[in-house]
């Protein structure tokens, strides 16, 4: 979907921007995330950027602190907000990841 792949393309930016690999931004989006149902793994962080997935909005809140780009938050909203309007059931297994 052409919105996962703006936000995925949007999160691998901001990474990238702080010269980390995915290894070291899942440590430090685990670290932020209240839930534990939201740990965050290279694996899926790979996924959320090559726009296969969308995350939860916990690991969200926690990248748009750690890579400082709160515009990931409205990204997610408005992927969730397609979704919707699309009335596309057949992506909801997509969405969470």
């Amino acid at each position: 979907m052409a919105c996962f792949r703006e936000f995925g393309e949007a999160v691998r930016a901001a990474r990238e921007s702080m010269g980390w690999t995915r290894v070291q931004a899942s440590l430090k989006i685990n670290d932020l995330c209240q839930k534990r149902e939201s740990i965050v793994s290279p694996d899926a962080l790979e996924k959320w950027e090559n726009g296969r997935v969308l995350p939860k909005i916990e690991p969200v809140k926690a990248m748009a602190h750690v890579y400082g780009k709160p515009e990931l938050i409205d990204l997610r909203v408005q992927c969730i907000e397609f979704l919707k309007r699309s009335d596309r059931r057949d992506c909801h297994d997509s969405i969470c990841g």
